[in-house]
């Protein structure tokens, strides 16, 4: 089953090739940015939706204290946070415009909104900036519905207690990557909302779970329905590789037949991992999150 994978890989390569060998001599092209996106998304796809049930989301108990905790807080247009101390000295907050023109879809597209910047994150550097998003539901739906309905239909279902389902977990903002994994899968409320965090990553590659690129999230929505809240921290856990430039156990291609079996292991050794043993601490995020209120 494992020598499967490497087969996929073998054949979106392949089919990558026949893609640029199918012109006319002399105007030779390669494959375009999208063209590779969507080839490589399909085979991690394939990799994500025939993991073993030993790696189905499961709830990690977890206790966030009802009261105050020492930190900054942050008010950006209509939402407001308090940062614990011990995760970062400060924030920006920004109102970012809209991009959304109808005669070309092929360009990024978002509604306006709100964002915050932790400054001052205590905990190396990493790919993703320390960032807490508000999007409007309505806005944002009716510019993306194809895109957005689909994950706020599953997020709306997570929140009313539905199970979580192998593979990707509702997410924004639009990235186009593969979420290489899923751990440490918890229920989560703020002051006026409640949504799902977890630890993932995004990948286009089969890559190794690492500290540069492994995230907390936080994807939720108000109790009015009006807003969705993303927030996205760098984190890391000692025993994992600091990058992704060098395979486990030093061979790339004994690694991507055994991919499946690595993120496994490597997922239930995650989700085994507690809460104080990552940098920041999971709680100490946890807070943060809860300490959260959209104002409408």
């Amino acid at each position: 089953m494992r020598r499967s994978y490497s087969l996929s890989l073998l054949l979106t390569v392949g089919i990558l090739l026949i893609i640029s060998g199918c012109v006319p001599a002399g105007q030779a092209q390669t494959p375009s940015q999208q063209e590779i996106d969507s080839a490589v998304s399909a085979t991690l796809t394939a990799v994500a939706n025939s993991l073993t049930t030993e790696t189905a989301l499961e709830p990690v108990p977890v206790e966030v204290p009802q009261t105050s905790f020492e930190g900054t807080t942050i008010t950006c247009g209509n939402f407001s946070v308090v940062i614990p101390f011990d995760i970062a000295n400060g924030a920006m907050c920004e109102e970012i415009p809209e991009v959304y023109d109808p005669n070309q879809m092929n360009q990024e597209t978002y509604s306006a909104y709100y964002r915050i910047t932790l400054g001052g994150y205590y905990f190396g550097d990493h790919f993703f900036d320390p960032q807490i998003r508000v999007y409007p539901v309505a806005r944002y739906q009716e510019i993306l519905p194809d895109v957005f309905s689909p994950r706020l239909t599953r997020l709306q279902g997570l929140i009313n207690g539905g199970q979580p389902e192998e593979g990707s977990l509702p997410f924004l903002p639009e990235i186009h990557a593969m979420q290489e994994f899923t751990a440490q899968y918890q229920p989560l409320s703020f002051i006026n909302g409640s949504g799902v965090r977890f630890l993932t990553m995004f990948s286009q590659a089969f890559l190794p779970v690492n500290n540069y690129e492994m995230i907390y999230t936080f994807q939720g929505l108000t109790s009015d329905g009006q807003y969705w809240i993303s927030a996205i921290m760098p984190v890391s856990l000692e025993g994992l590789p600091p990058d992704s430039s060098t395979a486990p156990g030093g061979d790339w291609n004994a690694f991507v037949d055994n991919f499946t079996a690595y993120i496994a292991e490597t997922t239930a050794h995650i989700n085994q991992a507690s809460g104080d043993s990552f940098s920041p601490s999971l709680l100490s995020m946890d807070r943060l999150i809860s300490s959260l209120q959209v104002i409408p």
